[in-house]
């Protein structure tokens, strides 16, 4: 039959030159730990030329966590009710569904489990592949033999759906997940495992205080759909069972070039790519390091409140730190964290170069969820009050990444040093401390 009639039946994307317009990635972030992009393809399900005008939306955010996780938000919205909202997974066999969740095993046993957790009560339906066109039989060679549907039940003209998609080894067990939403609605997202990500409803949603719960034994946190290099404050305090969190325009911590607040994701190596990007929207640049971000520039005060919590318990008894000898130029150089008036607690903090900005690992011995790890300007010896950076803190390991916003050698240029204070509420007292080498 006619291909145009076959595309409009499947509610498809119009083809050669008959859509409105092509699709645009709006925004991108690439890290060796997350990988996050958002797309609107509007215009190509629509075409005036084949007088088919009704979608007012299509767009997709998609997340990838190192590393075999992704996480899909699609929204669709029509002009009328009654259009049918489908989201499709071509399969390499045919999956098995109990209830929301479908999982398709490899013949060497490794499995692909889907998970749906929007729309409410969709209509979740496997078949083998059924192709349109003579001579009825896949091109040589396809791998897929079976499709996953997901239908919006009732054709509503406004759909959500969520998806949660993770590789398992064989006999390995995938993780739990599960929907959230923010306080006011206007966000929506998954926790998998011990991960919350978070999307905006709407897209280009004005943000002001965001605030949602999470299972209390999550320690990390991807929100995606804020300003690109947008600064915020961020508090995660554990309340009653549960993870609090809250964010707002502020100073504190950054968002990457692709509007993603990313806090607490486990340090992944490997290269980052040079993404490139086309259409309107933010510009899509090379994204910071992964974990917890920082300012760019130094608060006007020292915090009063705690600034971001990651995880809580204390690293391990026979936890080591050994420092690395400064090194020259452009390459990394370790930092000595002295224990101050016996407090227990050590370590070491790495500095890496990355363009304009720098990398720093920590490793403490003694760490505590309270404890702020911040950078002064000035040496050890005579702390400047207001902290010109915060790090993430330690998490129950003595690890933590965090990206400053400043070149290496910039910082080195002048006295700075790395000091561990007690609490946030207790920044005059510090439990170790170390001098960056000057440059």
């Amino acid at each position: 039959g006619d291909y145009r009639r076959i595309l409009w039946e499947h509610g498809s994307q119009w083809l050669y030159g008959g859509a409105d317009g092509d699709g645009r990635i709006v925004a991108l972030s690439i890290t060796p730990s997350y990988v996050y992009a958002l797309g609107d393809a509007t215009d190509l399900y629509n075409s005036t030329y084949e007088t088919s005008t009704d979608i007012l939306h299509a767009s997709r955010s998609i997340v990838w966590l190192a590393p075999d996780v992704i996480v899909v938000y699609d929204r669709a919205t029509s002009k009328t009710d009654g259009r049918f909202k489908r989201f499709w997974l071509q399969l390499p066999a045919v999956p098995e569904v109990d209830g929301n969740r479908a999982v398709v095993t490899t013949a060497t046993g490794q499995q692909l489990v889907v998970t749906t957790l929007l729309p409410a009560n969709a209509a979740i339906t496997p078949g083998p592949l059924d192709p349109d066109e003579p001579p009825d039989e896949p091109a040589n060679g396809e791998p897929m033999v079976s499709w996953l549907r997901v239908e919006a039940p009732g054709g509503p003209a406004d759909v959500r759906f969520l998806h949660v998609l993770q590789g398992v080894d064989a006999g390995a067990a995938a993780d739990a997940a599960v929907l959230f939403e923010s306080d006011d609605g206007a966000f929506a997202g998954a926790v998998v495992g011990t991960t919350a990500v978070l999307f905006p409803v709407e897209v280009g949603a004005d943000v002001g205080e965001l605030t949602y719960e999470v299972p209390a034994d999550t320690t990390a946190h991807l929100i995606t759909g804020l300003a690109p290099g947008g600064r915020y404050d961020a508090t995660i305090e554990s309340d009653g069972g549960v993870v609090r969190v809250s964010v707002a325009p502020g100073t504190s911590v950054l968002a990457d070039d692709g509007g993603v607040l990313a806090v607490g994701l486990p340090t992944v190596s490997g290269d980052v790519p040079s993404p490139t990007a086309t259409g309107e929207g933010p510009e899509a640049t090379t994204a910071p390091s992964p974990s917890a971000t920082v300012p760019a520039a130094e608060p006007t005060a020292a915090p009063t409140e705690p600034l971001v919590a990651t995880a809580t318990g204390a690293a391990p008894a026979d936890a080591t730190a050994t420092a690395t000898p400064a090194t020259a130029g452009g390459e990394s150089l370790g930092v000595e964290l002295g224990e101050r008036d016996g407090s227990g607690v050590n370590g070491l903090a790495l500095l890496a170069p990355e363009g304009d900005r720098t990398a720093v690992t920590l490793l403490v011995q003694g760490a505590t969820a309270e404890q702020v790890v911040l950078v002064h300007r000035g040496t050890c010896a005579a702390l400047d009050p207001n902290p010109a950076f915060l790090l993430a803190r330690p998490d129950a390991t003595g690890h933590s990444q965090s990206a400053l916003g400043v070149a290496l050698a910039a910082l080195r240029a002048e006295p700075h040093a790395i000091a561990i204070h007690a609490s946030a509420g207790e920044l005059g007292t510090v439990v170790a401390c170390g001098d960056i080498p000057a440059g």
